[in-house]
């Protein structure tokens, strides 16, 4: 069947664009994320600036916190998403008798476990994180110690 062959390449195309468009929302998410973190500590890396840590530090600190945060969800996301992936092979959707690209299916679809989904997608995700957080980190040591303190809870 050349015709499904040829919708199934769109459709993986087409999931490419989405996933691009996916990620966008999910780094300006993180980096509103982080600033949110950020305005909520600022005191704290006053006060950390004030008693002498070093601005590569600080910035170190934030990217490592955010790292371990994008860890903690990756792992998180892979266990829920490996989850819905075995009960969908297991139950699947019954699709018979739906048309698709002029092909009737004669039976059901089941979900696919992809060695992608599980490591590249995360990994990409955690270094979005990173790269991400450099700019809030970037913030945080650019604001002066004495405006950092006067923050009032």
């Amino acid at each position: 069947m050349p015709e499904m062959k040829h919708m199934l390449e769109m459709i993986d195309y087409s999931v490419g664009v989405v996933m691009m468009v996916v990620f966008a929302v999910i780094v300006f998410g993180i980096m509103n994320t982080l600033f949110m973190a950020l305005y909520e500590r600022t005191f704290e890396f006053g006060v950390l600036r004030a008693i002498g840590t070093r601005n590569g530090a600080l910035r170190g600190l934030i990217v490592r916190e955010a790292a371990a945060l994008a860890v903690f969800a990756s792992a998180i996301g892979i266990v829920l998403g490996a989850l819905l992936i075995y009960i969908g092979s297991i139950y699947g959707m019954n699709l018979t008798g739906v048309e698709f690209a002029g092909t009737t299916f004669t039976e059901g679809i089941h979900t696919v476990f992809r060695i992608r989904q599980f490591l590249f997608y995360p990994i990409i995700i955690i270094l979005f994180t990173m790269l991400v957080s450099f700019y809030p980190a970037r913030h945080a040591t650019r604001t002066s110690v004495s405006r950092a303190l006067q923050r009032s809870f």
